[in-house]
C-alpha cells in the first residue's frame, strides 16, 4: 500500500505540473457535458406540418386546432391537393402531411368512424417514429373528445363512464430529457476521460524515459496500474 501511495503522490504532482493536462481534465468534460446534454434528446420540436382538408367542416377545423395547439408541430402550409403536398415533401419543405378526407364529419356522425391519411418523411427513421407517436397521441385525444360531442341523447345511457388517468412522476416530473441524460453522459465522460488520460500518462512516462526507471523498481504491475488510474 505504501508503494501505491507513493505512485499516487507522484501522479498528482505530474498532473498539476503538466499545464496541458488540466484543461483536458476540467474544461473539456464540462464543454462536452453542456453540448451533449442539449443534443442527446429524443424530443423533436418544430416539426414542419402540413395538411390537406377536403372536408372543410367544423370537425376538421377542430382537429387542426389540436395540432396548432401542440408545441411540437409548426404548421407551414395548407395544400389544396395531394400532388402538391407530395412535391413539397420531396423537396424537404414539410415533414408531415395530414390528409382529411371528404365527408369526414358526416362519416363520424353517421358511421361513428372515419379515416385519416398520414404521410411522414422517414429519411430519419428514428425521428419519423417519434413524430408518428406525437400524431397518434393528438388523434387519440381528439377521438376521445369528439366521441362525446357526437353521441346522440339516446346513446348516452349506453355509454359507460370514462375514467381518465393522469400519471404523476416522482422523479423528473416535467420529463425533461436533460435530467435523464446528464447523469448518464457524466458517467461516460468520467470513464472515457480517466482511461484516456491514464493511457496518455503512461505514454508520457515512456517519452520522458521514466518508465524504464519504474521497471527496475520493486513495483508490481497491479500497483502501477492502480497508481495510474486512481488520481484520474
Amino acid at each position: 500500500m505504501k508503494r501505491i501511495g507513493f505512485i499516487i503522490q507522484k501522479e498528482f504532482k505530474q498532473i498539476f505540473r503538466n499545464k496541458g493536462m488540466l484543461p483536458i481534465i476540467f474544461i473539456m468534460p464540462l464543454v462536452q457535458l453542456i453540448i451533449l446534454s442539449n443534443a442527446a434528446t429524443f424530443e423533436i420540436k418544430n416539426i414542419k406540418f402540413s395538411y390537406i382538408d377536403h372536408d372543410h367542416s367544423v370537425t376538421s377545423r377542430a382537429l387542426m386546432d389540436k395540432f396548432k395547439a401542440s408545441n411540437y408541430f409548426n404548421i407551414v402550409a395548407d395544400f389544396p391537393s395531394k400532388v402538391q403536398a407530395d412535391a413539397a415533401m420531396q423537396n424537404g419543405d414539410v415533414d408531415v402531411i395530414l390528409e382529411i378526407p371528404l365527408f369526414f364529419e358526416r362519416d363520424l356522425q353517421k358511421e361513428k368512424r372515419s379515416e385519416l391519411g398520414i404521410a411522414i418523411n422517414a429519411i430519419d427513421g428514428a425521428a419519423a417514429g417519434v413524430e408518428n407517436a406525437y400524431i397518434n397521441q393528438i388523434v387519440q385525444r381528439f377521438n376521445r373528445d369528439i366521441k362525446v360531442k357526437l353521441l346522440q341523447p339516446s346513446d348516452l345511457k349506453l355509454q359507460p363512464i370514462e375514467i381518465e388517468s393522469i400519471p404523476l412522476f416522482w422523479y423528473n416530473e416535467t420529463l425533461n430529457y436533460k435530467t435523464f441524460m446528464v447523469p448518464g453522459i457524466l458517467v461516460l465522460l468520467v470513464t472515457m476521460i480517466s482511461l484516456f488520460l491514464s493511457g496518455m500518462n503512461v505514454v508520457r512516462e515512456k517519452e520522458i524515459g521514466t518508465l524504464e526507471q519504474i521497471n527496475v523498481t520493486p513495483i508490481r504491475k497491479r500497483e502501477f496500474i492502480i497508481g495510474k488510474l486512481f488520481p484520474f
